[in-house]
């Protein structure tokens, strides 16, 4: 899900807000998401961070947590996000 993640960042940064989206991980998805978010006009507020292993000092810096998830209800990265 993190395609429509991808589009609420476009729709907060149009109603004037300018989050920060930090995506941690890597895949086959990557290219996709990066050319969605380029379209976009994202790029400048997007941070595809890769493979981390300090997963505890990103949550931490962070204000919101989000998980796009289309396949899990409350998969392990929530729990660790609580």
């Amino acid at each position: 899900g993190i395609d429509v993640l991808l589009e609420a960042l476009a729709r907060l940064c149009a109603a004037g807000l300018r989050p920060w989206l930090w995506i941690a991980g890597d895949g086959e998805e990557r290219g996709r998401l990066t050319a969605q978010a380029g379209r976009l006009q994202l790029l400048d507020r997007v941070r595809f961070l890769g493979r981390r292993d300090d997963t505890a000092d990103l949550l931490g810096a962070c204000d919101v947590f989000v998980l796009p998830s289309r396949h899990e209800g409350l998969g392990v990265a929530a729990l660790e996000a609580m």
